[in-house]
Parts: structure tokens; sequence; C-alpha cells
């Protein structure tokens, strides 16, 4: 059984955090040097979750140009575009730029370099229109549910655990992104997330957010890939 593996504690603005600690695998996942503070990745097409990170890559930067254009600003040309966790205590960091040159260049990326921050910003996407974050919603879901579909056995022998929270997530993606608990009696934990038969019907929002999403994804592919 692969486990996932937490570090030491960081103290950071007086709460504990600790890293996310994603485990090396050769031709899949590098771990650069940490800083205070952050945790850097880099994830290679052979990773079973590359596609998903760069097509969440490619839309948002193609919606990134979209509506610099439309308010006539200029482009960024670097820098990250961050994911906060509501359940988990991360913020993941994508690439926000050259995606688009680099797809109409049919140029498919060696790797594509993550940041992680122990940290929780959750208001960071309370600004978004609804209709932005309806689109946000087709892109994060879609991919998250093909790796569990995919992997399903797998992850299940990996982390029984993380398989039943994966589960959750993926059922209430069907249930028009609501807690979907009637069936079950014992509650669903993982990582200080726990989600419980009276949670049933919630908003799934109640507990997650666009972070969460890509964290467990990343969790699910930890668990199973090797070197």
């Amino acid at each position: 059984m692969r486990n996932i593996t937490r570090a030491a504690n960081k103290m950071i603005g007086g709460e504990r955090q600790m890293p996310l600690n994603l485990q090396p695998s050769m031709g899949k996942i590098d771990r650069a040097p940490d800083t205070d503070g952050f945790e850097f990745y880099q994830v290679y097409p052979d990773h079973p979750a590359y596609w998903y990170i760069w097509n969440t890559c490619l839309s948002v930067n193609a919606m990134t140009i979209a509506i610099c254009a439309l308010k006539q600003e200029s482009v960024p040309d670097d820098g990250y575009l961050g994911f906060t966790g509501k359940a988990f205590n991360y913020v993941i960091r994508i690439p926000g730029y050259s995606c688009v040159d680099l797809a109409l260049s049919q140029i498919e990326p060696q790797c594509i370099p993550l940041r992680i921050d122990w940290e929780q910003k959750p208001h960071s996407h309370v600004n978004w229109a609804p209709q932005l974050r309806r689109w946000m919603d087709n892109i994060i879901w879609p991919g998250f549910v093909e790796i569990y579909e995919h992997n399903l056995a797998k992850i299940h022998k990996g982390n029984p655990q993380l398989a039943a929270m994966a589960k959750l997530f993926r059922d209430s993606c069907t249930h028009g992104l609501r807690i979907t608990r009637s069936t079950y009696v014992n509650p669903v934990t993982w990582d200080g997330l726990t989600i419980a038969r009276e949670d049933h019907g919630k908003p799934l929002y109640d507990f997650i957010m666009w972070g969460d999403i890509l964290l467990l994804a990343l969790w699910m592919c930890d668990c199973f890939i090797k070197d």
C-alpha cells in the first residue's frame, strides 16, 4: 500500500501547517526544494493528472486573455493563478500565462510547474461572477471524475480512506454538487474533513472549494504512482 506521508509541522501566522509531501516518481513528478511556506513540484506527461492540470491551465489562461481583451488591459506574462482550499489548508497555484501560446504553436510542455502554499485564502473566489464560477465548475469537475473513474481500483487499493472521500466528491458532482449520503451509515473522513449522513443534501461547496478538488486529484494519483 502506498501511504501519504506528512512531514513535521511548520508554524506560519501562529497556525500549524504541514507540507503536502507528494511523493516524487521518476518521469511523473519531481519536487524542488521548499521555501518557507511553499512547496514546488514539476508534473510530467506520464503523471495521471498531467492533462487534467494542463487543460485547467489552458482554460484559465484563455479566459484571462479574453477578460484582458474586453477590459483593454495587458495580458500578464508571468505568475501563477491560485485555487484556495476550504477543507484542506493549502492554496494550489498553476501557471497563469503562456499556455495558449504553447497550444497555438502545437508545443506540449515538458512539465507543468505547481506551487503549493501552506495557507488558506477563503475569500479569494468570492468576487467571481456566478457565470465564471459555473464555467470553472465545468473545467474542474470532469477531469477529477475522469481520474477517479479510470483509476478506481488502484485508488481503493492504495488508500481506502482517501478513496471513500473521492467517491463522495464524485457522487456529489453527479447530483448537482450536493452531498449524497442517504445510503451511508459511517462518516467519511480525510485529512481533517468529515462528511456524515446528516450532511445529505447540503451544497458540497459548504465543505470544499476548487483548490480542494485539485488537491484530492493529486492525492489520488500519489497513492498509486510508483517509480
